[in-house]
C-alpha cells in the first residue's frame, strides 16, 4: 500500500519533493485524504491504483511507461497541479484505467493549465459509480475508449471550458454515454460512434464537437 511508509525505500511516505519510481511494482493508495508527491514514473509492468477517496497529487511532469498500468477508481482523484501553466503533464506510454473519479488540474480555473497526454491505451468507464470528472486538456495520440454501463452516466467538466479533449489519434464511443466536455477531433483523427440501430444522432455530445478529422457510426458490440 502507498500509505505504509516501510514499503519505501527511504523508510516514510513520499512526500512533495521526492519523485517516485515504480519498477515492476503494485501500489494500492486507499487512503481518504490528499498526497502530494514532485512526480511518478511506472516502469517494467508497474501498477499504481488510486482508490476510493484517495487524492493524489502530481506536481512535475510524470510517466507511464509501456507496459505499466494507472487506475483511477470509485471517487479517487489524481490532480495533475497547474500552478504554473504550461509546465506540468502527465505522459502515457503504457495503460490508463479511468472506472470513477476525477482527473483535474486542482486549481479551480475555468481553463485547464495541465495536460494529461495519452499515447497508450486510455479505457474508461462509468459503470454504477459518478459520472467521470475531466479538468484538464486531454490530448489523445493513442486509443481511448469510453463507454457507459449505466444508464445516463456522464463524462462531465467542474465547470465550462475546465476540460477539454484534443483528438489527435482515435475515440471509441459505446454505450450512449453523455459527452459534456469540448472535443476538438483534429484533421485525420477518428471518432467512432458505436449503435444498436442503423441511424444515430450527435446528442450524446453536449459539449461542442469541432469535427476536422472522422466520425463514424458503427454496429455496437452489444
Amino acid at each position: 500500500y502507498f500509505q505504509v511508509p516501510a514499503n519505501w525505500s527511504l523508510g516514510h511516505i513520499p512526500v512533495a519533493t521526492e519523485n517516485v519510481l515504480l519498477d515492476g511494482s503494485f501500489v494500492t493508495f486507499t487512503t481518504t485524504g490528499t498526497q502530494t508527491i514532485k512526480s511518478v514514473s511506472l516502469e517494467n509492468t508497474s501498477t499504481l491504483i488510486i482508490y476510493d477517496q484517495a487524492d493524489l497529487t502530481l506536481i512535475a511532469p510524470s510517466m507511464i511507461q509501456q507496459g505499466s498500468l494507472l487506475s483511477v477508481q470509485f471517487t479517487g482523484v489524481l490532480a495533475i497541479d497547474g500552478s504554473l501553466p504550461g509546465t506540468n503533464f502527465l505522459t502515457n506510454n503504457g495503460n490508463f484505467s479511468w472506472t470513477g473519479g476525477t482527473v483535474t488540474d486542482g486549481n479551480g480555473l475555468d481553463a485547464p493549465t495541465s495536460k494529461f497526454v495519452n499515447y497508450g491505451t486510455l479505457d474508461a468507464w462509468i459503470n454504477g459509480t459518478p459520472n467521470l470528472v475531466l479538468d484538464v486538456l486531454l490530448e489523445n495520440h493513442g486509443n481511448f475508449s469510453l463507454s457507459s454501463g449505466t444508464p445516463g452516466r456522464a463524462l462531465i467538466s467542474t465547470s465550462p471550458g475546465s476540460g477539454f479533449i484534443d483528438n489527435y489519434g482515435f475515440i471509441y464511443i459505446d454505450e450512449n454515454p453523455t459527452i459534456a466536455v469540448d472535443i476538438y477531433n483534429h484533421s485525420g483523427a477518428f471518432i467512432d460512434i458505436a449503435s444498436t440501430s442503423t441511424t444515430t444522432t450527435l446528442s450524446i455530445f453536449t459539449g461542442t464537437l469541432t469535427n476536422d478529422g472522422t466520425l463514424n457510426v458503427i454496429a455496437s458490440q452489444y
